[in-house]
Parts: C-alpha cells; structure tokens; sequence
C-alpha cells in the first residue's frame, strides 16, 4: 500500500516527545492539550492536570501537575460499579453550552470488558465530573478524540477496527451511523484482514486523526476526516518501545504517552 500525494495532502510532520510515566500511584492511560501548556492526564482511575514546562527554546522538558482528582470514578460507578478504566481523551467546547470540558473513553475495570463503554465527561478546571454517555453495544473504547470541524467525536473498538463509531456533541448522544474507514494498508504487524489493532491513543489535528497503536513499531496511523468517511493517507513507524497510550498534539509537536509495560 503506497500513499502518494496526488491522491491526498501530505499532513504536516512532527516532532516527537515520549511522556514516559508509570508508578504505583498512576498507570498512564490518557493524555490531552488544548493549544496552551496545559495538559490533563488520565491514570487509569484517577485524573491529573498540570502544565508542560519548556526550555529557553521552546521546546518541552517535562509535566507538573497542579490539580487531581483521585476519586474520578465515583460518579461513573454510582452507575455501573463494573466501570474501572479511563482511557484517553480530548478537549471539548461544547457546541451547545460553551463549557470547557474533557471527555475520555470509559470501560469495564476488568478483561474481557463486560460493562457496556461509555464516554464520560469532566469539568477541564477543576475535574469534577460532569456525565456518562454509554454506547449502546460497544465493550471497548480505549480512546476518544474529538473533531471540532464536525462537532463529533470518534471512538472504537481495541482490535480489528473498520469503522469508527460517533458521538454527536450537539446532541451528545451515540450516533446509529459509523465512519467506514479506507485505505487500510496490509501490515500483519498492526493490521489484520479485519481491521487496525491496538488503538490506544488519537488526536485530531487541522481535519486529521492521528491514532497511536499499541505495536512493537509504535505506529502512527493518519486518517483524513470527511463527513461520512475517513481514508488513511500514511502510517509512520516511530519505534518508541514501551506501551504507547494517549497522544496530544501540541504546537509543532506530537506528545505519545507510554507507561514503560512492553508492547504486545
């Protein structure tokens, strides 16, 4: 599968910063930026906010966090006890009300996952909780990423992914439809005859959806976002090691979180 620029616009490149972070007190899942050096992780069970600190030259050296909640799930379990995993997520204006959120993917604690996935949200200040919004069937939802062109954000299953299931953020409610998507190259490495494997992060940047694999490549997956479809336009091998979580892309950077597991 060859990706040439006479069919699509080559998307604009990247550095690359591995955010390294795994500890008794936060297994690394989510990660997210909004265009400032704020940044909000998701460590499983718990939330964090901080800030991204640079050197003289602009470029990122590490994260300090400011705020947390520790009590993340206390909301999601008054309605399911089963919730357990806070996946990754993305930065959301909500189109209908203006409040600065962030949603994440939301699943059962335990595996196989058993609870139905949800999406749910937090106040982007203080992280308090703000709502679950459960999928009708989904059990798997280890990322979310939001598309402010189309005001909906894309979720999907962990293996095997075809299609990209949608959320409606105006009317914040699970979409019947799904995104196909095409052009899935064939790579027994991170693709099988049924789909991309191991999606564990995504981020959407200027009409782009990047979507970071759990693999032993590490690889980059970006997908052009139309109304009613997606087509990969190139796939990147960034070979990082450790388990690749949530990504963010900020300024001219693209942030890979990795909880130092090692890859499937």
């Amino acid at each position: 599968m060859s990706f040439t620029s006479e069919e699509h616009a080559k998307p604009k490149s990247f550095g690359v910063w591995p955010l390294e972070f795994n500890s008794s007190s936060c297994v690394g899942q989510g990660l997210i930026t909004n265009a400032t050096d704020y940044v909000w992780i998701s460590c499983t069970t718990s939330l964090h906010r901080g800030r991204i600190l640079r050197n003289e030259q602009r470029a990122p050296v590490s994260v300090t966090i400011e705020l947390s909640n520790r009590d993340a799930l206390d909301g999601p379990r008054s309605l399911n006890p089963d919730y357990g995993h806070i996946g990754d997520g993305d930065y959301v204006v909500s189109p209908s009300t203006g409040e600065h959120e962030i949603w994440f993917g939301l699943e059962d604690g335990e595996w196989p996952r058993r609870a139905n996935a949800a999406v749910v949200r937090y106040d982007s200040s203080t992280l308090e909780y703000k709502g679950v919004h459960i999928h009708p069937s989904l059990k798997y939802l280890a990322w979310l990423a939001y598309d402010p062109t189309h005001q909906r954000a894309y979720g999907s299953e962990w293996e095997g992914v075809e299609e990209l299931s949608v959320f409606d953020a105006n009317q914040m409610n699970w979409s019947n439809e799904t995104i196909r998507i095409d052009n899935i190259p064939s790579d027994s490495n991170i693709t099988n005859a049924s789909g991309i494997n191991y999606i564990q992060g995504a981020d959407v940047k200027d009409d782009i959806l990047y979507l970071m694999t759990d693999d032993f490549k590490s690889s980059l997956f970006l997908l052009e976002l139309q109304k009613y479809k997606t087509t990969v336009v190139d796939v990147q091998h960034l070979g990082l090691g450790n388990e690749r979580e949530g990504i963010a892309i900020l300024d001219s950077y693209l942030f890979s979180f990795g909880n130092r597991w090692r890859t499937w």
